[in-house]
């Protein structure tokens, strides 16, 4: 039987450790108003490997009704540590992103 070893929820991250050796962890990553598209960042805890799967989702002003839509990995950027994440559909209303990310 699978279970969680340890586990933390805060306020802008998150993450479980499981007795199988997966690690999942996520949270916000805020945007510092007049940079460029390209985000790049450390993960709170890093993997032993590659993480396997990456997803990240725009978060937008409340006030806004532009398309949120998805932001793309840049390719050869997801590594065990970090990722760099560019904002394919630009918009200067976009305020950060909600990032999910799971490995061994």
């Amino acid at each position: 039987m699978i279970t969680i070893v340890e586990n933390y929820e805060g306020t802008t991250s998150w993450y479980r450790k499981w007795s199988n050796g997966l690690m999942e962890q996520g949270g916000v990553f805020m945007r510092t108003p007049g940079t460029d598209e390209v985000y790049a960042f450390t993960f709170p805890f890093p993997f032993q490997h590659t993480a396997l799967t990456f997803k990240a989702t725009w978060l937008a002003p409340r006030t806004s009704n532009s398309d949120g839509g998805e932001p793309a990995v840049k390719s050869g950027t997801l590594s065990n540590t970090g990722v760099s994440v560019i904002n394919d559909h630009y918009n200067n209303n976009k305020i950060g992103l909600y990032w999910e990310a799971k490995g061994f």
